[in-house]
C-alpha cells in the first residue's frame, strides 16, 4: 500500500475500483498498482523513439518539440500519480500546498457557517496541532 493525496479542484473523488472516496488534501492508502508512479522528466527522444505523425513513441510515450525544434519524450507514469495536477505523495511540495489551501478553505466554510466534512476537520485540527508543536520548539 502507498499513501497518496488528492490535490485537484474537486472536494472529493470516488475511486470505484477501490470503493473509496478521496477527500482533497487528506492522505489515503491505495494499492501500489493504483498509486502508480509520477511521469519522468522530459528528455531528447532517441532515433528509435521517433515516429512520423501522431505525436507518440512506439511505447506510447508522448512526443513534443521544444523551442529549438528538438523532439522530446518522457515516461508518462502510471496510475493516480501520473496525473500530477490531481494526485501527489503526502509530504511533497504539491501536497503541502494543497493542504495549506484546504485549511484556508475550511476556515472560510466555518466562518460562513457552512458544513465541513469530518476528514477536512481532522486535517485542520492536525495542521493546528503541528503549528502549536512548532511554536513549542522555538
Amino acid at each position: 500500500m502507498i499513501s497518496v493525496m488528492h490535490i485537484g479542484g474537486s472536494a472529493e473523488v470516488y475511486l470505484p475500483l477501490e470503493g473509496i472516496t478521496a477527500v482533497r488534501a487528506v492522505p489515503l492508502e491505495v494499492p501500489d498498482e493504483v498509486a502508480g508512479r509520477k511521469p519522468g522528466p522530459w528528455r531528447p527522444a532517441r532515433a528509435d523513439e521517433m515516429v512520423t505523425g501522431g505525436g507518440w513513441t512506439p511505447a506510447g510515450w508522448p512526443l513534443h518539440r521544444d523551442e529549438d525544434g528538438t523532439w522530446l519524450t518522457r515516461d508518462p507514469g502510471t496510475g493516480l500519480l501520473a496525473q500530477e495536477d490531481l494526485w501527489a505523495r503526502p509530504g511533497s511540495d504539491a501536497a503541502l500546498a494543497a493542504q495549506q489551501r484546504e485549511v484556508k478553505h475550511v476556515a472560510r466554510l466555518k466562518a460562513e457557517g457552512r458544513p465541513v466534512r469530518e476528514a477536512q476537520a481532522r486535517l485542520v485540527a492536525a495542521a493546528a496541532s503541528r503549528s502549536l508543536d512548532a511554536g513549542k520548539e522555538g
